[in-house]
């Protein structure tokens, strides 16, 4: 006797399409990454990596070490550092370490790969919603062609690191809650980490809002959530450790106090805070500028003193600008910081109003920011005509942002024209923040597609809330930092109204359908009734 033969299961058609279109469309992005780069190569855009051997102050970035600290005493410089997050400097100090002559290609080729992760990421977390695949290749693709993308893809910083680990941090995470695999649990977690170590924007309540989060959406397995996330937050808490034994500071970055003063006592009338310092109402450091050298403070409000660590002793860098990392700005921004809370319980209306002109600074399109608009390469004029048109056509923008309109708005509180805003942004952020709450609560009971919604609002909701109440100025810059996420999140939750749209008429046509076939049964049946 001959045994059966076992005939192998094919897969519904239907569901081999879907793989066969996803595919598709993420090829598509994938080509559309490698042309645009390709076309700007050749009309000459090229990666600025001058903060990596600046010939002075007007080159240096404020948030980089000395460059001469990172490359003979990198180990040191770093575990003494408390201005900002470590990653960005120790990636700069891992690149200075490198022969001078492949330092900007490979910096150049690691932010070109964060790009492609970003273009790719952008599209798989769109298909992971439900969003059509060709509908999630025409997202991508539209950030891709951003003229912000381009800018911060070919400016050394960390903005552009920040939002790609964003962005596949997302994708690791919807696909975690779908799959429960542990594996793309560690990848969200870490991706999300390191964004706490790169960016100062992200601290560790966001990171602890996502974690609580997810420990609520996933409850059936939570100590698998623990798990994921146990490395990752000993990493990061160990960091906040180290700042909080050394330097006594909560946080990733020692500036939050003079961060802040950008809405407070910065933008107060000189008079008001002669005032105020007279009745003993405000300290005198209020009517100092934020980030003065140190010698505008030493020894009237700080005393500096020998440490025997250079990026903590010394005044100023190798190239001559100013060492925000000098020990004595710890307890220049805790007092700046005393002097921010105490002018805002004095007069909380300025802060409001100071509060909202951050916010509308944010709604002006990314690629208008100074910095990396206006980088030593010239990337920004040889796309200057795309920029207008682009932020004309794809961003609603009326007219141009003067590149120097950001600071003048941090400095004399002149706000944007309305017809500076982006209007496409407003229409997007009114989608991520007002009406995605709207669809997680309707789709509550996809786990899945609810909970990345979830994770997503809280990122982009403590990003704009976080910022637009800290920091007035660079409000662009924050904006382009959470990568494609408020695009991906109003573009699910608009794509999940359309498909109940289109249920609820397909429902009622087949219901009338129905009761038109019924009908004429149903006058028979009374007919044949005596």
């Amino acid at each position: 006797m001959t045994s059966p033969q076992t005939i192998p299961r094919r897969a519904p058609r239907g569901r081999v399409d879907k793989k066969h279109a996803l595919r598709r469309g993420l090829m598509v992005v994938v080509g559309g990454f490698v042309v645009s780069q390709l076309a700007y190569a050749a009309i000459g855009i090229r990666f600025d990596a001058t903060a990596l051997h600046p010939r002075g102050p007007s080159e240096d970035l404020w948030q980089m070490l000395d460059t001469h600290l990172l490359t003979h005493d990198l180990v040191q410089s770093l575990w003494y550092l408390h201005s900002q997050p470590p990653l960005f400097n120790l990636y700069c100090g891992i690149l200075l370490h490198l022969p001078l002559g492949v330092q900007q290609p490979v910096a150049a080729g690691c932010f070109w790969l964060l790009g492609l992760l970003l273009a790719g990421s952008t599209y798989l977390l769109l298909a992971e919603l439900q969003v059509p695949p060709w509908a999630a290749a025409t997202v991508s693709l539209v950030v891709v062609a951003n003229p912000a993308t381009i800018l911060y893809e070919n400016w050394l910083s960390w903005s552009y690191p920040a939002a790609s680990l964003l962005t596949v941090g997302a994708y690791c995470c919807a696909r975690f809650m779908k799959t429960r695999r542990t594996g793309w649990g560690v990848g969200c977690f870490t991706c999300f980490a390191l964004v706490v170590l790169d960016d100062g924007t992200y601290q560790w309540v966001w990171l602890i809002a996502v974690m609580a989060a997810l420990l609520f959406l996933m409850r059936p397995v939570w100590r698998q959530v623990f798990l994921v996330t146990a490395i990752p937050l000993l990493l990061v808490g160990g960091w906040y450790a180290k700042n909080a034994v050394i330097f006594g500071t909560a946080t990733t970055s020692s500036w939050f106090g003079m961060n802040l003063a950008s809405t407070t006592i910065a933008r107060a009338p000189k008079a008001q805070l002669k005032k105020l310092v007279h009745e003993g109402r405000l300290s005198p450091i209020a009517t100092e500028i934020p980030f003065a050298p140190v010698g505008v403070y030493d020894p009237l409000f700080v005393q500096t003193g020998n440490t025997g660590v250079r990026t903590l002793d010394s005044r100023l860098k190798s190239d001559g600008a100013t060492n925000y990392n000098n020990l004595a700005y710890v307890a220049v921004s805790s007092q700046y910081l005393r002097a921010d809370l105490a002018y805002i319980r004095t007069d909380p209306g300025a802060y409001v109003r100071n509060v909202a002109l951050g916010a509308e600074v944010w709604l002006v399109p990314a690629d208008q920011y100074p910095l990396p608009a206006d980088n030593y390469a010239g990337d920004d004029a040889r796309i200057s005509g795309y920029e207008d048109f682009y932020d004309a056509a794809i961003l609603w923008q009326a007219h141009s942002y003067s590149l120097n309109a950001a600071f003048l708005t941090a400095t004399t509180g002149a706000a944007p024209s309305v017809g500076a805003y982006s209007y496409s942004t407003v229409v997007e952020y009114l989608l991520a923040l007002l009406v995605a709450p709207f669809v997680i609560f309707r789709r509550r009971r996809s786990r899945s597609f609810a909970g990345t919604l979830v994770v997503l609002w809280l990122t982009v909701t403590y990003s704009f809330l976080a910022t637009s109440l800290t920091s007035l100025g660079e409000n662009m810059r924050f904006q382009f930092e959470l990568g494609s996420l408020p695009l991906v999140l109003a573009v699910a939750v608009l794509a999940s109204l359309l498909r109940s749209v289109q249920t609820t008429r397909r429902s009622n046509g087949q219901e009338k359908s129905s009761s038109e076939r019924e009908g004429p049964r149903n006058c028979l049946t009374q007919l044949d009734q005596p």
